[in-house]
């Protein structure tokens, strides 16, 4: 098992100040209930809107209900896309986990308990664990639209044509790395954009670190950023360019 004490959520942020209040109703439940869970580091990547400004009093909202831990905000002025986002917040990650989530928490923060309780990780081993929306629907704790997992899977079989990767989900946003091995897997990617995780699990894969796939909890949510012709033709490219890698 891994305790709290050794975790560090980081959570990517693009004007996100339209759903905040939902993301802050939702942490503020769960660290009310749950006090000891891990800090937060959450990266404002270049947000036009007042993302910012509301993450630093999400901060410190959290801190009032959790003193001990810690929770920061850290910006930067121009929107360089998610993966870059994820990288800034691995760079300053001081605990030996990390655990990526994203802003909308349609997986939440608490499904490291569930995969803890399960006995499905360990602090003693060296591997990755990804987040499988494809296996929660198996254990039916998933709500999925038939139109976003139609993309979902369709993109999945692009990736494991292109990259000989087994996984049946590159793309769900909850993963849980030894934070040496995510520093060096973020480290010079051609594309930080939304195709960033196919890279880093190549870079994972192909220095033989075991990466897990286990079923998350995941409930979709609107407002998603991602376009699925602008930006599902640009992480084709990515994904096509990648070959040679694997």
């Amino acid at each position: 098992m891994i305790s709290s004490s050794e975790i560090t959520f980081i959570i990517p942020c693009y004007n996100e100040s339209h759903r905040l209040d939902v993301t802050r109703r939702k942490l503020g439940d769960l660290y009310a209930i749950h006090p000891d869970q891990p800090g937060i580091i959450f990266v404002n990547d270049g947000s036009t809107d007042d993302t910012e400004s509301r993450l630093h009093d999400l901060c410190e909202h959290l801190q009032t209900l959790s003193p001990g831990i810690p929770f920061r905000t850290i910006s930067y002025p121009n929107n360089k896309g998610k993966g870059w986002a994820l990288y800034q917040g691995i760079q300053q990650c001081e605990t030996p986990w990390c655990i990526t989530l994203d802003a909308d928490l349609a997986t939440g923060p608490e499904e490291w308990r569930y995969w803890n309780e399960k006995g499905w990780i360990g602090e003693e081993d060296n591997k990755v664990y990804i987040g499988s929306r494809e296996k929660g629907i198996q254990h039916r704790i998933v709500r999925y639209s038939w139109f976003r997992r139609s993309i979902g899977l369709a993109f999945n079989r692009l990736v494991r044509m292109y990259t000989r990767m087994p996984f049946d989900d590159t793309q769900c946003g909850f993963k849980c790395y030894p934070t040496a091995i995510a520093r060096a897997a973020f480290e010079n990617l051609n594309d930080y954009s939304f195709a960033h995780d196919v890279e880093v699990l190549m870079n994972i894969h192909h220095n033989h670190i075991p990466i897990v796939s286990l079923p998350v909890h995941w409930n979709e949510t609107a407002g998603s950023k991602v376009n699925v012709f602008r930006d599902g033709f640009q992480m084709f490219r990515t994904i096509r360019g990648l070959r040679s890698k694997s």
